[in-house]
């Protein structure tokens, strides 16, 4: 999911917590069929405590992960996680602390590219 207002890529635990709640989401669809379905077989499934159960712990599973992952997005942007943008091919990568160009526009990322590598590089490449 992207950040509509900056335009960021989620980082490593937001990005976790989203597929995390797609699954809870799928679980819970899950659910629900399967318990239609039994519904139409067998009328006596209502009464079976264990969907309950499961559907609790999913529902709460899921508004726990919601609530989370709004503090994790704000503490990943805080780190610096967050500054990759959708396009960064054809844009430049700047640093959201100070504004220095950490990659130009055009010049592809190395796959083992991080943020406190390109800091450190830039600071000695401009004697700080």
């Amino acid at each position: 999911m992207v950040d509509l207002q900056r335009n960021l890529i989620p980082g490593p635990t937001a990005r976790w917590l989203l597929f995390a709640r797609v699954w809870l989401l799928g679980l819970f669809l899950a659910d629900m069929f399967t318990m239609l379905a039994f519904v139409f077989i067998d009328f006596t499934a209502l009464r079976n405590p264990i969907w309950y159960v499961v559907m609790f712990v999913v529902i709460v599973a899921f508004a726990t992960s919601n609530v989370y992952y709004a503090v994790v997005k704000k503490r990943e942007l805080a780190n610096g996680y967050t500054t990759l943008p959708m396009d960064f091919p054809n844009t430049e990568l700047r640093d959201p602390t100070n504004g220095r160009v950490l990659n130009p526009a055009g010049r592809p990322l190395p796959d083992d590219f991080s943020l406190k590598r390109a800091r450190a590089e830039n600071a000695e490449s401009d004697g700080d």
